[in-house]
């Protein structure tokens, strides 16, 4: 095939004029690339020379509004090609743009600790209903999904064909500037490497799906295209798999029902995965399934297509009954509700497919990314909102049976707090707590101190069980220092050592350690342990002088009234 530099040029100029908006936001992504590739910007903590330093953060909200904005400009161009309206486009693009812009903008000003799981969900959700519309809005007003099942066929297929010839460059490049380093001497950068990847991988291989995207009435292929290929690999391979699954857990069902015991929380998955598989099937086989409804021809595979939403229903039962035992055993969780919701679409799908017998599927995956929306995003009763609330509930509630509580709270109260409780009760509070500290920085230290927060399950259980034992896991850290240590005058030599799981006993009220032969030094604590984490340092010589830096220090121990200790150091010693 003889390759046309004309032709090249010409497709060019006509995904410009397509896609103006789109190649500008990926032009923008790739200088951007470029430039924290070769340091002209980096993150803040990194030791460089860049000319410009960003906090990681705001690294981030710029890389998310050059990939978004690309995304979302491709989107709407491609839909604007098909809207007579050329106002109403306008419009709808300026809006969008400007809302992104908006978003960047104010996570740009949000504090570090606001960038959590809630925040990321959000925004996943946001992306994916834009992904969403993004295909099917311009099939909306047609009367089967063929059209759009055939155009979201022809864009995987080229997505697959660009990747794999951006890769083969991508590797034959990077192959031959290796050579080039290896066989002739010449000092490479790594940066070149990264350079060739972004342009190959990311600025060409997205440049050529989009110049693939069709135009004009090609955009509505209404042929009924069914490959023998997918139609053999979904009826010989999937086919059966999805059959057997199916079979499995009904007999897990029919020994749940003989045995009188409840469905174990695992098999939400496994239902899940049936649930997801079945829904591929119907979407990979749509075209063969209207065929034959057309022509009235009744097979196996369209008979079984018919009743599988109808089989589905008992299993989804299943996972509603095991997901109500997760919530009634350990209360509601972010994971949880996600999959309450999950169940609820199944059954709104299995219903779905039986009334419309699969005449359309396009409303499955807009039904999905309405919900994740609405279920994550909705300031107050998103799911994260919901249960932050409902932990913090059972904690008060918790706190409101005990008087004279100063929160946060101190080790000692709160180890008076749970000898009164029974080891379930104990171990729900500390779960609550350390979940309600993952979900939201702003509640780390709400109800124990920083200190309190680190403690070791095993020993809030075995505090609940057996009150001889001691309640908690002492440890301090200090986190490594970057600041150059001074020399002390007359030093001619320096001794690093670093002394890890040391086992250690008290002496005389004291911790002592060895770090270097003829050398030592203790610790004493005031009130060890006790709020007041002040530690006292002195070193004990047993031959010549010196000076002792400590760079690091951990102390560990799972029982306070034991004299037994493992401690962790690392530092350095004059002499």
């Amino acid at each position: 095939m003889k390759i046309s530099v004309e032709k090249n040029i010409a497709r060019l100029k006509q995904a410009i004029s397509r896609f103006p908006q789109a190649l500008c936001f990926l032009a923008a992504a790739t200088v951007w690339g470029y430039l924290y590739i070769w340091d002209i910007v980096s993150f803040e903590n990194e030791y460089n020379k860049a000319h410009i330093m960003i906090s990681g953060m705001h690294f981030g909200v710029i890389t998310y509004y050059l990939t978004i904005g690309l995304l979302l400009s491709a989107l709407i161009e491609f839909w604007g090609e098909g809207v007579d309206n050329k106002a109403k486009v306008l419009k709808t693009n300026l809006m969008s743009q400007s809302l992104l812009l908006i978003d960047a903008f104010i996570l740009w000003l949000l504090p570090e600790e606001h960038f959590n799981t809630e925040l990321y969900l959000a925004h996943a959700s946001i992306i994916l209903a834009i992904q969403v519309g993004g295909i099917f809005l311009p099939y909306h007003a047609e009367k089967n999904d063929i059209a759009s099942w055939n155009q979201v066929c022809r864009m995987a297929f080229y997505g697959i064909i660009c990747t794999v010839i951006c890769g083969m460059a991508s590797s034959a490049i990077s192959a031959s500037v290796f050579a080039l380093s290896t066989l002739f001497g010449i000092d490479i950068p790594y940066k070149w490497f990264s350079t060739i990847t972004l342009t190959t991988l990311f600025t060409l291989l997205i440049y050529l799906w989009i110049s693939r995207l069709p135009e004009g009435e090609e955009r509505v292929n209404r042929e009924i295209n069914t490959p023998k290929f997918l139609t053999g690999v979904v009826r010989f391979i999937y086919f059966p798999i999805v059959v057997f699954f199916l079979l499995e857990l009904y007999f897990y069902g029919g020994k749940i029902l003989l045995t009188f015991e409840l469905p174990k929380g695992g098999v939400c998955y496994y239902v899940s995965y049936l649930m997801m598989g079945s829904i591929g099937l119907i979407m990979l086989i749509y075209p063969y399934l209207h065929q034959k409804r057309e022509e009235q021809q009744h097979t196996f595979v369209t008979r079984f297509m018919r009743l599988l939403p109808m089989l589905m229903l008992p299993l989804l039962l299943l996972m509603s009954v095991a997901i109500g035992r997760r919530i009634y055993d350990y209360g509601i969780s972010v994971s949880r509700l996600y999959v309450v919701l999950l169940n609820l679409w199944f059954y709104m799908v299995c219903i779905g497919l039986i009334t419309m017998r699969t005449h359309r599927i396009n409303w499955i995956a807009q039904s999905f990314a309405i919900l994740f929306l609405l279920s994550s995003v909705i300031p107050g009763c998103n799911f994260f909102s919901i249960t932050r609330n409902a932990i913090n509930q059972r904690i008060e509630k918790a706190f409101s049976q005990q008087s004279d509580i100063t929160l946060p709270m101190s080790a000692n109260n709160f180890k008076q707090m749970l000898k009164q409780m029974t080891n379930k009760e104990a171990e729900q509070l500390y779960d609550d707590i350390l979940y309600l500290q993952e979900l939201s920085d702003n509640d780390r230290e709400k109800y124990l101190d920083e200190r309190l927060a680190k403690w070791e399950k095993s020993s809030i259980i075995t505090e609940a069980t057996d009150p001889q034992v001691a309640l908690y896991s002492v440890e301090w850290h200090a986190k490594e220092s970057q600041c150059p240590v001074p020399i002390p005058a007359g030093s001619s030599q320096v001794r690093n050592f670093n002394k890890w799981n040391i086992e250690s006993k008290l002496q005389d009220s004291c911790l002592l350690i060895e770090p270097l032969k003829g050398h030592s030094f203790s610790i004493h604590p005031s009130e060890y342990p006790s709020e007041n984490d002040s530690l006292y340092f002195s070193i004990k010589e047993k031959a010549g002088k010196g000076t002792f830096f400590l760079h690091r220090l951990e102390i560990k121990s799972n029982n306070v009234d034991s004299a037994e200790y493992r401690i962790s150091t690392s530092g350095f010693f004059f002499e």
